[in-house]
C-alpha cells in the first residue's frame, strides 16, 4: 500500500515533463541565428526567453517576419501553447533549426496531461525552456554575461538546495501541492463570486506559487 502511495505522490508533485532535443551540431559552426516571427503564439515572454537562451551561448539572434533576408542562414521556428487550470501556464513548446529549409535541430517540450495537479506545471516560461535550450544548445559553451549578444536579460531562479530525503520530500511537496491547489480553487470561487477582482485573485494566486 505504501508503495501505491508514494507512486500517487510521486506522480502528484511531478511535472509529468516531457522533453526530446536533437540538439545543434558544432559543425553548423553557428554564430547567428534568424528567428520566424510567429504571430499565433500568445506567450508573451517566450521569444525573449528563447533568444536570451541563445545569447547564453553565445549565439546572436533577430527576429525576422515574411521575407528571409539573405544573411539569415539558419533560421529558427516555434511553436508554444498555453493551458488554463485557475490560470494559464506554458504547456507545449517546440522549436526547429532549419538551414536551407532542413531540419537540422530541434526542441520539443510538453507536459503530459496538461500538468496535473503539480503545482511546478506554474513555473514560468524561463524556467521551463532554460534547460530545454541549453539542452539544445550543448555542443556551445556557456559564455560569460560580458561577452554574450545584448538582448532583454531574464533573472534566474535558484533551485532549493536543503538536503531531506527524498520520500521526505516528495511527501511534504504533495502535501502542499494538495492544500495550496485547494486554496486555489477558494480563490478562484471568491472571484466567480465577484468578491475577488481579477488583479486580486492573480496577487493572492502569486503570494501562494512564490511561498512553494
Amino acid at each position: 500500500m505504501r508503495k501505491v502511495t508514494v507512486l500517487f505522490i510521486t506522480i502528484l508533485v511531478s511535472a509529468c515533463t516531457a522533453v526530446t532535443v536533437k540538439p545543434v551540431d558544432t559543425s553548423l559552426n553557428a554564430r547567428h541565428v534568424c528567428i520566424q516571427d510567429n504571430p499565433k503564439v500568445t506567450v508573451s515572454d517566450f521569444v525573449p526567453v528563447v533568444r536570451d537562451g541563445f545569447a547564453r551561448h553565445g549565439l546572436s539572434t533577430e527576429i525576422i517576419t515574411n521575407i528571409k533576408p539573405a544573411r539569415c542562414d539558419l533560421v529558427l521556428t516555434y511553436t508554444a501553447r498555453r493551458s488554463w487550470d485557475i490560470g494559464t501556464y506554458l504547456s507545449v513548446a517546440e522549436v526547429v533549426l532549419s538551414r536551407d529549409s532542413l531540419e537540422v535541430a530541434r526542441a520539443d517540450f510538453h507536459l503530459r496531461g496538461k500538468g496535473g495537479l503539480a503545482l511546478n506545471k506554474w513555473r514560468g516560461t524561463k524556467s521551463k525552456m532554460d534547460p530545454v535550450i541549453d539542452e539544445l544548445l550543448a555542443s556551445y559553451s556557456i559564455v560569460p554575461e560580458s561577452e554574450r549578444p545584448a538582448v532583454t536579460s531574464n533573472a534566474v531562479v535558484s533551485e532549493p538546495t536543503e538536503d531531506i530525503s527524498q520520500d521526505a520530500r516528495t511527501t511534504n511537496e504533495a502535501e502542499d501541492s494538495k492544500d495550496i491547489y485547494a486554496h486555489l480553487i477558494k480563490l478562484d470561487e471568491l472571484r466567480e463570486q465577484g468578491i475577488l477582482t481579477d488583479a486580486e485573485f492573480d496577487a493572492e494566486k502569486n503570494k501562494l506559487l512564490e511561498r512553494n
